[in-house]
């Protein structure tokens, strides 16, 4: 009777621990492939997109994907949330962020299209999908749409203090009226 407590309450234990370590053994092998996943990242980024800002590829949260393929192509996938960075005309700026597989056994950035039907990629995708998404930059703007206002207004403010038009024809004599009334 005592000894099925203890191995009941050994077994429980056993599986607590075992389920606490197997996720840090999964981000141990998946940060194995941070270095392939990021050049392998910044190669499609700059393909995808002509815009990409090198060198503002972040990866969050590396996971490996086992993956069942009924035709044997991909079997071990590793899915990150990714954020970059699109600058076009060095104003307009954007941050990007969603997620990205990578196919180690091909060393490229899997095509989510091929590998969107597998379960553990839809659920891995779902996780990170409000996170998601095109986030602008206003700042440059706004500073330039300031710019554009306020240089006109005090180009007017200093040109009506130096040069005020009744001024300027009363001391300049510019009609040819200059009668004095005693």
């Amino acid at each position: 009777m005592m000894l099925k407590k203890w191995v009941g309450s050994f077994m429980t234990v056993a599986v607590v621990l075992f389920g606490l370590a197997l996720p840090q053994a999964s981000a141990a092998e998946a940060s194995e492939y941070a270095g392939e996943f990021s050049q392998a990242a910044n190669t499609f980024l700059q393909e995808e997109h002509p815009h990409f800002k090198n060198g503002s590829l972040e990866l969050f949260d590396l996971t490996v994907i086992d993956v069942e393929d009924p035709e044997g192509n991909i079997t071990t996938l590793v899915g990150a949330k990714v954020k970059y960075l699109t600058v076009r005309d060095e104003v307009f700026g954007f941050t990007h962020v969603n997620t990205m597989f990578f196919n180690p056994t091909e060393n490229t950035i899997a095509d989510k299209t091929v590998v969107g039907g597998f379960e553990p990629v839809s659920a891995f995708q779902e996780q990170y999908r409000d996170a998601s998404g095109k986030f602008m930059h206003f700042t440059a703007i706004l500073l330039y749409l300031l710019a554009l206002v306020a240089v006109p207004i005090i180009i007017l403010v200093i040109m009506k203090k130096r040069y005020s038009s009744m001024e300027f024809v009363t001391q300049n004599d510019v009609y040819k009226q200059s009668t004095t009334y005693l």
